[in-house]
């Protein structure tokens, strides 16, 4: 076992801390663990590469990481902080939390709301209290900022700019022709005559998430849920 072998294993940065490596390595460890039915020779390999990084991480990298992660996010401006905060939310696992925590440190507060699909489909809107006052945020958007704080809302789902939904959807032919595509986590019914006969194809729908409008309240123009349909 070499560091680049036990790196691309675990998919680690040379600058991950001792606690990421440990959070990484039973992630990955999960999946393939012999009592769930999982690779044996992968497990233990998975194993041999924890153990190695373990054994020969340089306490002295993260220090002068986080060193300099502190003065390139001094000189920046705080809106690209906080696209930056946003952008590096969805590789949390790999960054160290000495980022996040630097990045904080030069914007306003920054809540995470994290909505799911029915939150969505409902047009759920969140009451935030703060310092006495009440603010109403619509859980659709993806980011609200305010003069005191900024709101993320990172859903359980999919999606994207417009608020369209992407959903995975596998199926088998016969039982599409005799008994229909339901798809329960949104209730909804597929016209099968406008499926085709094909591995893979993508079906639109209209939804009941609201499009990210001007008026952030709006819900008058409705985004799609889009199922990526495999048959099998």
């Amino acid at each position: 076992m070499n560091r680049e072998r036990a790196q691309s294993l675990l998919g680690v940065t040379h600058n991950v801390t001792p606690q990421q490596l440990k959070k990484l390595y039973y992630k990955k460890a999960l999946k393939c663990h012999p009592d769930k039915q999982g690779n044996t020779e992968e497990f233990l390999e998975l194993k041999e590469a924890y153990e190695f990084l373990s054994n020969h991480t340089d306490p002295i990298l993260p220090l002068l990481f986080d060193s300099s992660i502190h003065f390139v996010l001094s000189a920046l401006d705080p809106q690209i902080l906080l696209s930056l905060y946003t952008l590096l939310l969805d590789y949390k696992d790999m960054i160290p939390e000495s980022v996040f925590v630097s990045i904080q440190k030069h914007i306003p507060p920054i809540i995470i709301l994290e909505p799911t699909l029915n939150d969505l489909l409902q047009q759920h809107v969140y009451i935030y209290t703060h310092n006495g006052r009440k603010y109403s945020i619509p859980l659709w958007h993806h980011e609200l900022i305010y003069d005191e704080f900024t709101v993320l809302c990172k859903p359980n789902v999919e999606m994207d700019e417009d608020n369209n939904v992407y959903l995975d959807v596998h199926a088998d032919i016969r039982d599409i022709f005799l008994n229909g595509l339901f798809v329960e986590q949104i209730s909804h019914q597929v016209e099968v005559s406008k499926l085709n006969i094909v591995p893979y194809q993508m079906y639109t729908t209209p939804s009941t998430i609201p499009k990210i409008q001007e008026d952030v309240y709006s819900a008058k123009e409705c985004a799609l849920f889009i199922l990526r349909i495999h048959l099998v």
